[in-house]
């Protein structure tokens, strides 16, 4: 029986994985729950579901396309959130719907 493959070097464990799912999660629910006590017509509770939508689907298709998470993956998964709704935030600030 042939021995399995050893992990690659920048590859981690489900461990590691579900670490960064879970401080995912908690920006997530951060701040769905500080755009729920904004009132500025749900604008930011728009983007912030948008956004949460865009995370889940980059966490499912890094689901599906490794076994093991890489190092970026990991920093995609814990911080993509973030990086996401500031690009929606900034998008609809430029064009001005953010703040009329």
């Amino acid at each position: 029986m042939p021995a399995a493959t050893p992990p690659l070097p920048h590859s981690t464990s489900r461990k590691d994985l579900l670490k960064a799912v879970v401080v995912g999660l908690g920006f997530q629910l951060f701040l769905l729950l500080l755009s729920l006590v904004m009132l500025n017509g749900g604008y930011f509770t728009q983007c912030v579901i948008l956004s949460m939508a865009a995370w889940w689907a980059m966490l499912l298709i890094m689901g599906l396309a490794r076994r093991k998470a890489t190092l970026g993956d990991l920093m995609a998964i814990s911080f993509g959130f973030l990086v996401i709704l500031t690009l929606i935030l900034v998008g609809r600030l430029l064009l001005g719907k953010l703040l009329s």
